[in-house]
């Protein structure tokens, strides 16, 4: 991620402690792989953009992404 993204309200609104948890125990040293949050999207049956969004609330980057998607 080169920079935050805007994410819309309503995806931190759909952030629960659990998927918040998930991504805190995957980052490493205030990164994530993308692969590891795209899992993360899939495990917990949410949005991409919900664990993107819990990501910028931890201040927490997501790298090695080819897809743009976070």
């Amino acid at each position: 991620m080169s920079g935050q993204v805007t994410i819309d309200q309503k995806f931190y609104d759909q952030i629960t402690p659990e998927v918040a948890q998930a991504v805190a125990e995957k980052a490493h040293e205030g990164s994530i792989a993308c692969e590891a949050a795209r899992k993360i999207a899939e495990d917990f049956g949410v949005p991409r953009l919900v664990v993107g969004a819990a990501c910028n609330q931890a201040k927490i980057k997501v790298n090695n992404c080819g897809l743009g998607c976070f």
